[in-house]
């Protein structure tokens, strides 16, 4: 018989899909804190931005304009936030990992 064993979460890591405006899709891998069902009903209605400068905490696999890994750090995730195309698509990697609704490699 199949078990499940419960074990709190407080961050994860999913792949993020950034579609830019145009068309080019990349995709990188985001760090996140998890919420809990009542904790996500009360950021409901945040913009995208606000809520990921809270709750985005790190980042593999996104690349300087040298190609060199670039690090994590919040005032280049700010930057980045300021375009709904990366903003969206980072909220969408979330809120579908969140869920359990990605499917697992």
């Amino acid at each position: 018989m199949a078990k499940f064993k419960f074990e709190p979460i407080s961050s994860f890591w999913t792949t993020v899909r950034i579609v830019r405006p145009d068309g080019d899709v990349q995709e990188f891998e985001g760090q996140f804190v998890y919420l809990d069902d009542e904790a996500w009903k009360k950021c409901e209605g945040l913009p995208a931005s606000e809520f990921l400068t809270k709750h985005w905490t790190g980042w593999k696999g996104i690349l300087a304009s040298d190609d060199s890994e670039l690090p994590w750090s919040a005032e280049q995730r700010d930057l980045f936030l300021k375009h709904s195309y990366i903003s969206n698509g980072v909220l969408g990697a979330y809120t579908i990992a969140r869920q359990g609704l990605r499917a697992k490699n």
